[in-house]
């Protein structure tokens, strides 16, 4: 486990007595909150997909100047205003993963750990940070830089 699977606030035997008492007291865990936070993650992901699709075949059939502008700016728009609550849900899951993983009879700590012993299967990089940072970012810019040219001419609408 590096060192971005290390918590900041609250040292792990604090982590293990709050979930023992969270599994005691409360119907909601820390794993209860893992499933909604990755839950609400992915469908803000799948919305952003879904909006950016339909912002750039809208530009593709633009028309007008003017439409392939304002398409292209409200998508933009659009596109890093839902960017920004993907990237907060994001944040919100690896510190809830984080806080699993430091709880070593979890079994995502456990399922963590057989895994990087597996030669085959052992994470090159996080695919959360491809899904929360990296393609919100990329549609983001591409529709912002999109916006762009339009305004200063260097895409054309097509008649």
């Amino acid at each position: 486990m590096g060192d971005e699977w290390k918590l900041k606030t609250i040292s792990p035997e604090q982590l293990e007595k709050l979930h023992r008492e969270q599994s005691e007291q409360f119907d909601w865990t820390l794993s209860s909150e893992r499933a909604f936070v990755e839950n609400l993650f992915c469908q803000r992901f799948n919305f952003m997909l879904v909006l950016y699709t339909l912002f750039v075949a809208a530009a593709a059939s633009a028309n007008t100047q003017i439409k392939l502008n304002a398409i292209l700016g409200v998508g933009a728009l659009i596109t890093t205003l839902t960017a920004f609550t993907i990237w907060r849900a994001y944040g919100k899951l690896i510190i809830n993963l984080t806080m699993l993983y430091c709880l070593h009879q979890h079994p995502i700590s456990v399922i963590g750990r057989e895994n990087d012993v597996r030669p085959f299967q052992k994470r090159a990089f996080p695919v959360n940070s491809i899904l929360g940072i990296w393609i919100p970012l990329i549609c983001s810019i591409s529709l912002i830089a999109g916006f762009f040219f339009a305004v200063f001419g260097c895409f054309h609408a097509s008649p």
